[in-house]
């Protein structure tokens, strides 16, 4: 019987697959719709991605169940008045944990100067500022996730010229911080196709114990970055590290005291694209994270290897197939090794 159920299994993840890749749909526009009332230009645009997920293996049971799932459902509006030197914008996702994604007012009073005031994406990392519609592979890299994809409320500067870009912000952070969090990011770009950038984070997380009712501790983050395309070839490569300051509480001859402990974490990631036409693109992704990389009793690694395809319909409608190995090191257990088949069908414009 257990051997019959796997079989049913495989067969059903199988024709799970091919159901996704041969789905018919139809090409969306290229741009967002535009409109245009009392002389105020506002664009409208929307993306949707449904996930398929296929896990397979001898270590299956660590991986979950095959599933659809519907990762976004975006809506989007934007525009510009005063001879576009306002825009705003305003995205929703009733999918997402939050429904409201993005919400903010943009200023371009100073040429190649932007102030943005809202709510909006950290500018820490150069995968979590792609757009999600435009990720080279399904899901963003674990350290960009575990690090970098946040939105919170403040206010952010850029700038933007022929071979430099740079963000500055501040930022709400945890809701008992009591400062502000402070993020940046500069970007070169000496020459076409090629941009090398790094990006820094610093903030403060509340924490409560038995000495003070709340305090509040040290994160800081500091990234790397570099881009390549060439021709049919693209190289992306990016590191993050972390390091928390936590105040811990230590009993010593009877009495306790509050020390500062280090807790430091790291990972990134190396992928390779090569475009077989403007419909066809592979591509392979190699990751590691750390999430406690100064503990000398644990190995807690996240070792992930990613092959892609991806068939372009249009430049916003694609379809992703990843084959994704995923090895886990738990403290002192043995390793738990993942496989997944992991399939994207996205419409958007």
């Amino acid at each position: 019987m257990p051997q019959s159920t796997k079989g049913v299994q495989i067969k059903g993840g199988i024709l799970f697959v091919l159901f996704l890749a041969f789905l018919p749909i139809s090409p969306s526009a290229e741009e967002k719709v535009t409109l245009f009332t009392n002389g105020v230009e506002i664009q409208f645009g929307a993306l949707t991605q449904i996930w398929g997920t296929v896990p397979f293996g001898m270590e299956r049971r660590f991986a979950g169940r095959s599933e659809f799932s519907i990762r976004r459902s975006q809506l989007k509006f934007l525009g510009k008045t005063e001879g576009e030197k306002i825009g705003w914008e305003l995205m929703i996702d009733p999918v997402a944990r939050y429904l409201l994604q993005d919400a903010h007012i943009d200023l371009y009073y100073i040429p190649r100067l932007k102030f943005q005031a809202g709510q909006f994406k950290f500018p820490l990392s150069m995968e979590n500022l792609t757009p999600d519609g435009e990720l080279d592979f399904i899901e963003r890299a674990v350290v960009v996730r575990a690090f970098a994809d946040r939105r919170d409320i403040g206010a952010m500067l850029s700038g933007k010229y022929t071979a430099i870009e740079w963000q500055a912000g501040a930022f709400n952070g945890s809701l008992l911080n009591d400062f502000k969090d402070l993020v940046g990011r500069f970007v070169l770009k000496p020459v076409g196709g090629f941009q090398l950038g790094a990006s820094g984070y610093w903030g403060k997380e509340y924490y409560g114990n038995f000495i003070k009712r709340q305090s509040n501790f040290d994160i800081i983050h500091l990234g790397g970055e570099i881009k390549i395309d060439y021709r049919n070839v693209g190289i992306r490569s990016e590191a993050i590290w972390e390091r928390e300051d936590v105040p811990l509480i230590i009993y010593f001859n009877g009495s306790q005291r509050e020390v500062i402990q280090h807790f430091y974490s790291w990972g990134g990631y190396f992928s390779t694209l090569y475009n077989l036409s403007k419909k066809h693109q592979l591509g392979t992704r190699l990751e590691v994270f750390d999430p406690v990389a100064n503990s000398n009793f644990t190995r807690d690694y996240n070792f992930v290897i990613t092959f892609g395809y991806t068939f372009f319909f249009a430049p916003y409608t694609k379809f992703q197939v990843n084959l994704q190995s995923n090895v886990t090191q738990v403290y002192l257990q043995e390793n738990r090794d993942k496989y997944f088949v992991l399939t994207n069908l996205q419409i958007g414009f």
